[in-house]
């Protein structure tokens, strides 16, 4: 018999890695992580947790430890093009992304930099089980049974081998897993290479009143970016110095060509302030490096899962920053993996539900990816113009699975949705409903129902169809849980029709990360049956039901 260190061993404890270790113990799978740094970057990187991914990070009661940690980005939410700090702006708007979503969630974003968030998932992962293993760098990849077997070094250089069941390669985009299995990406690749350089710069009187947490400038080359870090006076620049077939600056070919002074020159001209006083400070682990490098492009993995191994985050796809898409698509490609894995690994689902990860969230990147690069193009150089509310919207909840692990209704349904007009539709997020649970006076959302188990959300004439899921859920032994309008929840804003697209007959169905995987419209004379069959061919025991499903998409 096959002996595993853990359920899944996880390469990359950036984000997407720790967000993938708290989600994996919430659904009871015992994690390892291994991370070649010794600690976690203080670049801010990510400045914007988008209101779903508050959803999925709320599911894990990490909603409060969030919104008490945000960054000066709650206070600088606006952005402008300049060609220096100094210079006269061009344009000045409102950052993407910002827009009122009540309608469609019981929360919404949080401006929160990446090395603000990563300490909060670090610990909740840890405090759930997951054993993190910072300073131990992938060496090798290999078969292990019916798992992986992988060889890992420290920073004594001590080797060891590690076997898990799985393994989640969240190492970025020049990811090493990636690279050992052959995966190839599909897309331009790199556009552009940027240098980040962190500085101590005193710049408030060039600033005054004016509440900018982006600049985008065009000094000392098009495309140059400058956000504000949350230490005062502490400001970090990113200085494209590859653009295209061309090198910006003569001379300079890689990171390793920025000397101490060139950075210093560098941070004046964007600024526009030839003798400004400039203290380079170093926000990688080490604390001995003032710049680093980072590319900027387009690419999709051309497969998301090779065998026992799966490819999330920047590994699977590398999306442009603009309107911070890129990080909250890695936070749901985890989402969108946990809780299979929690049920493959728990023997509820056959090891088939997990082929349904690439294919609900591959088209996700491609789709999120060309909206980031027409915002990219539009602020840097079409004045700063937004697709406006419905197209942010749809890119943050309109997407439409169409996978195994999705019954579908209608074929040739689009894979990106507004979000207003999803009705239930079977593949896309469940619907926000505003209820009151039956025993208690206080309001809260049909969102706040899913994160853990299915649930079945039935009108208030459907309570054959919860019935019915409590027996097919003693006959799978697999937990769903019920929920009748009218008798468990209130509906306070009698909007079940109009947002489920059932009667009060009807169901939804809703998997484990939110999604609705099957309605019924209304009644029907054996629920049961009807409700096995479904839950059988989501859960991958049917294949062959699963497959007509899938063709019929």
């Amino acid at each position: 018999m096959d002996t595993y260190d853990s359920d899944v061993l996880i390469v990359g404890g950036s984000l997407v890695g720790l967000s993938s270790a708290a989600m994996l113990r919430h659904h009871g799978v015992s994690t390892i992580l291994v991370e070649s740094h010794t600690g976690m970057s203080k670049i801010p990187r990510l400045r914007l947790v988008n209101g779903r991914s508050m959803e999925i990070y709320r599911s894990l009661g990490l909603e409060p430890l969030i919104r008490e940690n945000l960054s000066k980005l709650a206070r600088f939410n606006q952005m402008a093009r300049a060609e220096s700090v100094a210079g006269q702006e061009i344009v000045r708007t409102d950052l993407e992304g910002l827009e009122e979503s009540s309608r469609f969630s019981p929360t919404s974003h949080a401006p929160i930099d990446q090395h603000r968030l990563e300490p909060i998932l670090y610990e909740s992962a840890k405090k759930a089980g997951a054993d993190l293993r910072f300073g131990t760098r992938l060496v090798s990849l290999g078969r292990h049974g019916d798992g992986v077997e992988a060889t890992v070094s420290d920073q004594d250089g001590h080797v060891s081998r590690l076997r898990a069941k799985y393994l989640l390669a969240c190492d970025g985009h020049r990811s090493t897993v990636r690279d050992l299995l052959g995966i190839a990406s599909s897309g331009p690749g790199t556009l552009k290479r940027y240098a980040t350089i962190s500085a101590d710069i005193a710049i408030d009187d060039l600033i005054g009143d004016r509440a900018i947490g982006a600049w985008f400038l065009a000094n000392p080359a098009q495309g140059t970016v400058l956000l504000p870090h949350d230490r005062p006076g502490r400001w970090v620049l990113m200085v494209p110095y590859y653009d295209g077939e061309r090198q910006n600056f003569p001379g300079i070919t890689g990171i390793d060509d920025f000397d101490e002074a060139t950075c210093v020159e560098l941070v004046r001209s964007a600024v526009g302030a030839g003798d400004l006083p400039v203290s380079l400070v170093s926000l990688l682990p080490g604390g001995d490096r003032f710049v680093v490098d980072w590319d900027f492009g387009v690419s999709v993995a051309d497969s998301f899962r090779s065998g026992r191994v799966f490819l999330l985050g920047d590994a699977a796809h590398l999306i442009p920053p603009s309107g911070g898409f890129g990080a909250n698509v890695g936070i749901a490609d985890a989402h969108n993996l946990a809780w299979k894995l929690g049920l493959v690994v728990g023997g509820a689902a056959h090891d088939r539900l997990l082929d349904s990860y690439e294919r609900e969230r591959r088209p996700v990147a491609r789709l999120t990816a060309e909206a980031a690069v027409d915002r990219m193009d539009k602020r840097t150089s079409a004045g700063g113009a937004d697709p406006g509310v419905a197209g942010n919207l749809a890119v943050v909840y309109g997407h439409h699975y169409r996978s195994a692990a999705v019954h579908p209704e209608e074929p040739g349904v689009p894979e990106l949705l507004d979000p207003r007009n999803t009705g239930g539709l079977p593949g896309t997020r469940a619907p926000h409903l505003l209820v009151r649970p039956a025993n208690g006076p206080v309001e809260m959302s049909t969102v706040d129902l899913f994160g853990r188990h299915f649930v079945l959300l039935a009108g208030s004439q459907g309570a054959a169809w919860t019935v019915a899921a409590t027996q097919v859920s003693t006959a799978l032994g697999l937990p769903i849980r019920t929920y009748l309008l009218g008798h468990d929840l209130h509906d306070l804003e009698d909007r079940w029709l109009s947002a489920s697209g059932a009667s009060e007959g009807g169901a939804l169905l809703v998997r484990p990360d939110g999604v609705v995987g099957w309605r019924a419209s209304g009644a029907t004379d054996h629920p049961e049956a009807v409700l096995h069959d479904v839950m059988n061919t989501l859960l991958a025991l049917d294949n062959a039901a699963a497959l007509r499903n899938l063709e019929a998409s």
